[in-house]
């Protein structure tokens, strides 16, 4: 037993990996060692471990930490250097100055918000659904070891007030965003418990749960990973627009041919992050709908409007190089809805014809909320995909594939198959890509099997045997990744460098491609030719500038819709 007065931070000396256990060597101290005997029970970052080697006059320690703790726990992170709470075990007749703490883990919290002032800091984490009884106001809670109270509670998230004297006794003041801290709540009677009503504790009991286990699957190094690769994607994309002979693409020609192949990255990658999300921040109706909703509406519609702009443009300096337009009202009314590829043939504004992927995505989204959080689930999802239409439901396997991801890859794997999967899915993906074996052996022989009419009906999904092949390949790369990158420490400073280039992928996707047109427009006013190179630069430059703007957009739109649809949330986040 403990009390979570955390008596000093002390430094991991040595990591050493064993069969199914790892020993962990601390570097306390002599003082604090004192009178210490073998197998003695010692709070590390508040997990109860049994000392089994230890030298008192040399100041060290040895703990044999097996792999079920190293899952339930932040001690799987740990790295020599690493600096980790320390507390001996109470003694009878201890001042109790914190709370009984038995040292057992129930789960670890993500720090979602820290806000730091001269003399205070408030941290918000989240926490897992069957926490939730004890998870309430006032009440007592041991964070990494440390015995605090609890401040206001948010849905399944929590703040903590900080004083100057815990931030430098415990290592919390030297956390960050992201990372992940051993929760312990006071269970012996949950806070406030005979005052709620049956009914809530039935609505927390049905909440979907997130496991220790499932709390790992998206690690730091996995996240910069994900970031990565979407922003590849996104380059991808482009590139194969760029390489177009329009645009005088000579100069990026070697990039071309790989866009849709990358569009059904994107699927994969916005399954896997949107069953995240769902299970760990958007779990209700209402705020997972205002959070994709102002995600869409606040890149789509400005990109609409861009393009209109881009092509007026475009139009007056060289009509030539567009299309005949087309009727607006049409295009714009389903473009702003995202309904511009439900059944009927694929509609876009003006020159913007990235913008299909939206009406999948859109889709996707309303399908997987209805799934989630409808009582009669199938039934509404029939409605849904009635609505809908085959065109997109044709690609929907391809998003579900980073469901699975997410599902999938919490669970526990060797290192040996781990490998297997990440080279193994990424090897076959560069063959059906880079070898174009879709092209040869199987999109043409589909194309014959359905018809040329169905062909031309399912559009961007006319390809869809080799896009499930790809997904398949992807999703099984992923969840080799997410093993092997469990336990790899990022940098904070790459980690913020990278989120902050992968924040462009979304506006570089839906912006470049009326840039394109208009900036070779431009060209060919200005100096008589197509410059591709500088018609490329531009146009990636463009849409970039256009990232902060809909960033900004996004939180303001969330804002007030949390205001107007949650107005006890917002609140509470003020």
């Amino acid at each position: 037993m403990f009390t979570g007065i955390v008596q000093a931070q002390v430094q991991v000396r040595d990591l050493t990996k064993r069969d199914g256990f790892l020993r962990l060597t601390l570097d306390a101290g002599e003082a604090h060692l004192q009178q210490l005997q073998r197998g003695a029970s010692i709070a590390v970052n508040g997990t109860c471990l049994t000392a089994t080697e230890f030298d008192s006059a040399a100041g060290w320690v040895t703990f044999d930490v097996i792999d079920e703790t190293l899952i339930k726990t932040n001690l799987g992170t740990l790295q020599p250097g690493s600096k980790v709470n320390f507390e001996r075990s109470l003694k009878f007749g201890d001042e109790i100055g914190g709370h009984i703490v038995s040292g057992h883990i129930s789960a670890t919290a993500e720090i979602l918000t820290i806000k730091r002032s001269d003399d205070n800091c408030a941290m918000q984490l989240s926490f897992p659904a069957e926490l939730a009884p004890y998870i309430q106001p006032k009440g007592f809670i041991a964070i990494d070891g440390a015995s605090l109270t609890i401040g206001a509670v948010e849905g399944h998230s929590f703040w903590l007030h900080l004083i100057p004297e815990t931030l430098a006794i415990t290592t919390l003041g030297q956390k960050q965003v992201g990372d992940r801290l051993n929760l312990e709540p006071a269970t012996a009677q949950p806070v406030g418990v005979p005052s709620m009503p049956a009914a809530a504790w039935q609505q927390v009991a049905a909440a979907p749960v997130v496991t220790p286990a499932q709390s790992k699957v998206l690690s730091p190094a996995l996240s910069v990973y994900l970031d990565v690769l979407r922003l590849f994607a996104a380059l991808l994309v482009f590139a194969h627009h760029a390489a177009y002979e329009r645009f005088d693409g000579s100069w990026i020609a070697p990039l071309a041919g790989y866009g849709h192949d990358a569009v059904v990255i994107f699927f994969v990658l916005s399954g896997f992050v949107i069953a995240f999300v769902q299970q760990t921040k958007e779990r209700t109706a209402m705020s997972y709908s205002i959070s994709r909703v102002s995600r869409l509406v606040s890149v789509a519609w400005p990109a609409v409007l861009a393009t209109i702009l881009l092509d007026s443009v475009g139009r007056l300096m060289l009509p030539e190089l567009y299309e005949p337009a087309s009727p607006l009202h049409g295009s714009l009314h389903s473009s702003l809805l995202f309904t511009n590829e439900f059944w009927v043939g694929g509609m876009h504004v003006g020159s913007n014809i990235p913008l299909w992927s939206l009406s999948f995505e859109a889709a996707y989204y309303l399908l997987f909320a209805v799934f989630m959080f409808s009582r009669h689930r199938w039934l509404w999802c029939s409605l849904a995909a009635l609505v809908i239409g085959p065109k997109i439901l044709l690609l929907l396997p391809a998003w579900l594939a980073g469901v699975w991801v997410y599902r999938y890859a919490a669970t526990d794997r060797s290192r040996p198959v781990n490998m297997l999967m990440a080279l193994g899915g990424a090897a076959f993906v560069l063959l059906m890509v880079i070898g174009k074996v879709g092209n040869l052996y199987i999109n043409w022989r589909v194309a014959h099997w359905i018809g040329p009419q169905m062909h031309e009906f399912f559009g961007h999904s006319s390809a869809f045997v080799t896009d499930y092949i790809i997904a398949l390949g992807f999703a099984v790369h992923l969840v080799g990744m997410a093993g092997l990158l469990r336990q790899i420490q990022v940098r904070q400073t790459l980690q913020a460098m990278i989120s902050r280039l992968s924040g462009a992928t979304f506006p570089l996707y839906v912006f470049h491609y009326p840039a394109l047109y208009c900036f070779t427009a431009l060209s060919v006013g200005l100096f008589e030719q197509k410059v591709g190179v500088l018609i490329g630069i531009l146009a990636l430059g463009f849409s970039w500038l256009m990232t902060a703007p809909c960033e900004k957009l996004r939180s303001y739109l969330r804002r007030k819709l949390l205001a107007l649809f949650l107005p006890e949330q917002q609140n509470a986040r003020q």
